[in-house]
């Protein structure tokens, strides 16, 4: 089976699509979220990692829908585990989020002069993980390209579904902060 996309979100300067794809035996759930900012690859790239470590200290970091449970007393590096509490949009009144889970991911790369991670779901019900990169585009201006690739475990509709309300309400915020650009956080 070809890819087959389930839905395109457009961004004011970037889009985030969800497809599905046979791979074998089995059936990926696929995502990508590109989104051109004017702000230097490194820049992107620090501030997304800093959503990882302490989510409030990070200027793009959409922290009414994901955040640490702790902020991390170290920085990042390639094994170390990390934890992300999320709040999906509720169905019946979007502007409000249902009660937060958390779950758990592996570093597997981490390459900061690359400006690229890459991670995998440990108690996720969606087997898998994603890899995020800043490109740059110019001297002061990048992508931010975050895609992954899941295997839907048993049980695992709800979310599959939340995906659909979740990803782009998650990445417009990611742009309206990057477009925002730095500022002080309280």
């Amino acid at each position: 089976m070809a890819e087959e996309i389930l839905f395109e979100h457009k961004l004011k300067r970037g889009t985030v699509t969800v497809s599905r794809e046979r791979k074998g035996d089995t059936e990926a759930l696929n995502f990508a979220a590109v989104i051109e900012t004017d702000h230097p690859a490194k820049t992107v790239f620090e501030q997304v990692v800093q959503g990882f470590i302490d989510s409030k200290k990070s200027w793009i970091w959409p922290i009414e829908y994901e955040e640490v449970p702790e902020p991390l007393d170290f920085d990042l590096y390639e094994g170390c585990n990390f934890s992300m509490i999320y709040r999906v949009p509720r169905w019946d009144d979007p502007t409000k989020t249902m009660p937060g889970v958390t779950y758990t991911y592996l570093l597997k790369q981490y390459k900061p002069d690359e400006c690229l991670f890459q991670y995998e779901s440990i108690d996720h019900p969606l087997r898998g993980g994603g890899t995020f990169r800043a490109l740059p585009t110019g001297e002061t201006t990048s992508r931010f390209d975050w895609r992954g690739s899941y295997v839907p475990t048993e049980g695992a509709d709800k979310v599959i579904v939340s995906l659909r309300r979740y990803l782009p309400v998650l990445y417009e915020v990611f742009e309206r902060n990057i477009e925002a650009g730095p500022r002080e956080l309280v």
